[in-house]
């Protein structure tokens, strides 16, 4: 076994140092630390300190993660559930909303949405349900330098959905409360969970 704060990339080689490990970690570019989410670095990857994140607040939630320094990373390596046994029906259901996984570095706190191709390390999808793994793992392409890693989850897109977004009414008095009710309403029909343990991240 390696020692907290390391681990191996694959079963047979040795163990490396996780530069994610008890480094700042929040959600949704809001930069106050969050305890919960130190969990996601904390070095320990059973269940009790993993972590469920949803879209209730934003279409594409994403971790970001301070590494302190630029790295030049060469992967990522997110530890989800072994098992969804645990979880209600409502919160399993919702998985199957999750379509993809996308990991991004950056050299500044936010991804750049004009240049995220050069940012973007690697994603996983729903196809072959590789985005249900319970280790995934995200190759960069080649190493991305940058001091931010950010994880983004992103949702099926039903059309129904879709519809219903774009046909808001245009009247004068549809208020933002009217608007953010039936934004929240939308969402909740598309609602997705992604669980995670763990974040390793190598060079």
């Amino acid at each position: 076994a390696c020692c907290l704060g390391y681990f191996r990339v694959h079963r047979q080689t040795s163990c490396v140092e996780n530069l994610a490990y008890g480094k700042r970690v929040w959600l949704n570019y809001l930069h106050e630390r969050s305890y919960d989410l130190a969990k996601l670095v904390d070095g320990y990857d059973i269940p009790p300190r993993c972590l469920q994140i949803d879209n209730s607040f934003t279409n594409e939630p994403t971790i970001t993660i301070d590494l302190n320094k630029q790295h030049q990373v060469a992967g990522v390596i997110i530890k989800g559930l072994e098992t969804f046994s645990h979880l209600s029906q409502s919160d399993y259901m919702s998985i199957f909303n999750l379509d993809r996984i996308y990991v991004y570095v950056t050299r500044e706190v936010y991804v750049d949405l004009h240049d995220s191709s050069s940012s973007l390390c690697s994603f996983v999808t729903r196809l072959n349900y590789s985005v249900y793994s319970q280790r995934l793992h995200f190759i960069c392409s080649k190493p991305v330098q940058g001091r931010y890693l950010h994880v983004k989850a992103t949702g099926i897109r039903l059309s129904t959905i879709t519809a219903a977004t774009t046909e808001l009414p245009l009247a004068t008095n549809y208020s933002y409360q009217h608007y953010y009710r039936h934004t929240q309403a939308t969402r909740q029909k598309n609602l997705f969970k992604a669980n995670f343990c763990e974040v390793y991240v190598y060079n």
